[in-house]
């Protein structure tokens, strides 16, 4: 995907479901603006990890006129701060 400006990766259990495979095209709408991308590649991901994950990924540099959103963890040590 790195260097690939129409690239998207996508989980490979929604693959699955849904039929998709590497070089298939996708559209979406986001925050109202169509977007294409073309799947290059297909990754698993652990679900039970309770780590953030997403079915579909893309570069936020394909995005630049739609608001975005930022996600962040922190683990606390045992004994607090």
């Amino acid at each position: 995907m790195p260097g690939e400006a129409d690239g998207a990766s996508v989980e490979e259990g929604i693959a699955e479901t849904l039929g998709l495979k590497l070089g298939d095209a996708l559209v979406f709408d986001v925050g109202g603006i169509r977007h294409s991308a073309r799947i290059t590649s297909l990754r698993k991901v652990d679900w039970g990890s309770m780590r953030a994950n997403f079915f579909i990924m893309f570069p936020v540099a394909q995005l630049p006129d739609v608001p975005a959103t930022y996600m962040a963890a922190y683990r606390a040590p045992p004994n607090g701060l």
